[in-house]
């Protein structure tokens, strides 16, 4: 950890962008006869290097999550996150300078994935090299209403070579832009563009293993005994969903805590979490013999057990009855992480019931 890096908190900024795959002679329309862009503004053209980080199954990239250092313009570290997983394209982008740390992720992005990337190492996955051209769409009153990135990419291999190029279009929707970007999409797409869906570069970059499901896929099937397959896997994701909401919104503010104050893990910012940690106990105990035929008497016990623990820990933190750990500790425990570990293993059997 570099020594810097502790008073530093991560600045977040809203994405919303749609991908277009394009072929190497792809040649833009004249995007100024679309109704609401009346200017077209080059910004010119940057080169960047961007080093994307994962363990060593992809479980970032397979949640829709990416972590990278990137060097050139935009410089920093960048972690990634769906900020609506109804609509593709809509992700919080974290972001720290290039002085929080240097050859591995600054601790204070990887603490926000930690729920999913646990005790496992994050190492370096892949290297992409973009020449990137950008225009800035105008209306009649100059405001700025989107953004268009021409983006060709080069995977460099670990012996620098390039094993492989892409070229995609970009389009951000800018504050003014609400109106205007689907029109301008159409254009794209008429002039040869293809839509479709949001696939991260690095994602591309790696193939199908990035693309695969996550650890703890949705569930694909109807309420169903005496099997838990309807019910396991969305808790399990409730309560991941709602740690890393907990531990983007605790990242991102630079609230001072008060020794002999409340603190504010105790208010509405744990409420999330003991809400998806009671559910999911609850549906624990109420289908306790169909998760014994899941994972068997012990292990079943041992999960009913520590997910009582946790929201007994968590109600003391609401009612002051235990000040002595806040929630990020309590979070970040090995006992929390090791729960985690037995929840996603019991989700993985529930899986195999399903398709076997």
């Amino acid at each position: 950890m570099n020594s810097a890096e502790p008073a530093l908190q991560p600045r977040v900024e809203r994405e919303i962008e749609q991908k277009f795959r394009v072929h190497g002679l792809f040649r833009f329309p004249d995007l100024r006869q679309v109704d609401g862009v009346a200017e077209v503004l080059d910004r010119g053209a940057v080169d960047l290097e961007s080093a994307y980080f994962d363990t060593a199954d992809l479980r970032l990239a397979r949640e829709g999550i990416t972590l990278r250092r990137r060097r050139g313009d935009d410089e920093g570290w960048h972690l990634k996150l769906p900020a609506d997983t109804s609509v593709a394209g809509v992700r919080d982008e974290l972001r720290l300078p290039l002085s929080a740390a240097q050859d591995r992720p600054p601790e204070k992005l990887i603490g926000i994935v930690r729920v999913i990337v646990r005790t496992s190492e994050v190492v370096g996955v892949s290297t992409l090299r973009t020449h990137r051209r950008t225009w800035e769409l105008r209306d009649h009153a100059d405001r700025a209403v989107a953004e268009v990135v021409d983006d060709t990419v080069h995977v460099v291999g670990t012996d620098e070579t390039v094993t492989a190029r892409f070229r995609e279009l970009e389009l951000r929707r800018a504050h003014a832009g609400g109106e205007v970007v689907p029109a301008v999409a159409d254009a794209l797409v008429g002039a040869g563009a293809v839509s479709g869906e949001f696939v991260a570069k690095v994602v591309r970059a790696l193939g199908p293993a990035a693309s695969g499901p996550p650890e703890v896929p949705p569930p694909t099937a109807e309420a169903s005994a005496p099997h838990p397959e309807s019910w396991l896997a969305p808790g399990v994701r409730g309560l991941r969903a709602a740690d890393l909401s907990y531990r983007r919104a605790g990242a991102a503010s630079a609230e001072r805590v008060d020794d002999d104050g409340p603190r504010d893990d105790d208010g509405p910012r744990g409420d999330g979490l003991r809400t998806a940690a009671t559910r999911l106990r609850d549906e624990v105990h109420n289908r306790t013999g169909g998760l014994h035929e899941l994972v068997g008497a012990d292990q079943a016990e041992m999960l009913r057990g520590e997910l009582t623990w946790l929201t007994d820990a968590l109600a003391a933190r609401r009612h002051g009855t235990d000040p002595a750990r806040s929630i990020p500790e309590l979070l970040d425990s090995a006992r929390y992480l090791a729960l985690h570990e037995a929840l996603v293993s019991a989700a993985r059997a529930e899986r195999h019931l399903t398709t076997v």
